[in-house]
């Protein structure tokens, strides 16, 4: 009888400790006494809101925010004037989402073209956007430094443009890939003696880089009077040991990964991209949190007991 007490109040107070491990406060994603939201978008370090002063809440001027009645109280990259949809910080791919303009393919039209990230930490994400030209039977070409390194042509659909046909029939509308860390990207036609080109008073021939995830759940119909749409840039800090802002990454920077057993975030350099090197961090697998921070990553296993039918005691399990 005494065995079986201490079973069940061992069982309790595993029970307890794995309840109570749901109700943790939400993980912090910005320096202290820092704002972290603009208009509901999460602001996570290294970017962070500040004026003169408030330095300390963002990485560097790259990712300074803005968020006052001159923006609409809308988050906007300073240096860059572009308004932020969300930012991501994931193993895959650390990225934001920002408002970048949609180009014009009329005739008289002004032509606006994305932002030129020269010499930024930015790069247009080649995993989550896509070029999209919607049009009629024309070549839409997306060149990146004078070099054309992708286009498309779509058909004509006699009905023209549809909001129920999805863009990847080629009707009217069409998408293409781009190549990975291009930070220079414009929008155009080329012409060609069999192709037809835009034009007349009804123009309504465009094309843009997209986020794909958001492209998909709207209709290209609906963009005709958006004049910007959410395009993903893939983000890198600057890893010049001569900044003051990197000096205190330099201790977490690890040659490997531990799994499942240490919350300590890491940092790596990542030389394997012959145009680009970066420098990002993480938390290891198992773990969830703003590695950027430099704080311990919450575990993301929690301890469920069990007992075992075939001795009398509860054991430990560990579930993802």
């Amino acid at each position: 009888m005494l065995v079986h007490h201490h079973i069940l109040v061992f069982t309790l107070v595993l029970s307890f400790t794995a309840e109570a491990s749901d109700q943790l406060a939400p993980m912090p994603i910005g320096k202290p006494g820092c704002r972290t939201n603009c208009s509901g978008v999460s602001i996570q370090y290294p970017f962070g809101i500040g004026q003169s002063g408030d330095e300390d809440c963002f990485y560097d001027l790259w990712f300074q925010i803005d968020c006052n009645q001159s923006t609409g109280w809308k988050p906007v990259l300073r240096h860059t004037q572009m308004e932020i949809g969300n930012i991501t910080i994931a193993e895959n791919a650390d990225r934001v989402q920002v408002y970048s303009p949609v180009t014009s393919l009329c005739p008289n039209k002004e032509a606006k073209q994305p932002r030129d990230f020269t010499g930024s930490p930015f790069v247009y994400s080649q995993k989550f956007n896509r070029f999209t030209a919607v049009s009629c039977s024309f070549l839409a070409v997306i060149s990146s430094d004078e070099l054309i390194v992708g286009g498309c042509r779509s058909r004509c659909q006699e009905n023209g443009y549809s909001v129920d046909t999805p863009c990847d029939t080629g009707d009217n509308c069409c998408q293409t890939t781009i190549p990975s860390s291009l930070t220079v990207i414009n929008a155009s036609i080329k012409r060609d003696p069999n192709g037809s080109a835009p034009g007349g008073a009804g123009c309504k021939d465009r094309a843009f880089l997209v986020d794909q995830d958001w492209f998909t759940a709207t209709s290209y119909y609906a963009i005709e009077n958006m004049s910007s749409v959410p395009v993903v840039l893939e983000w890198t800090l600057n890893n010049d040991q001569a900044t003051s802002s990197f000096q205190p990454f330099q201790s977490f920077l690890e040659d490997t990964e531990w799994y499942f057993t240490d919350p300590t975030p890491f940092c790596s350099i990542d030389q394997s991209n012959q145009t680009r090197t970066t420098f990002n961090c993480y938390c290891s697998s198992g773990f969830e949190g703003n590695p950027y921070l430099l704080a311990p990553c919450r575990g993301k296993h929690f301890v469920k007991p069990l007992v075992s039918r075939h001795y009398f005691f509860p054991f430990l399990q560990y579930f993802c």
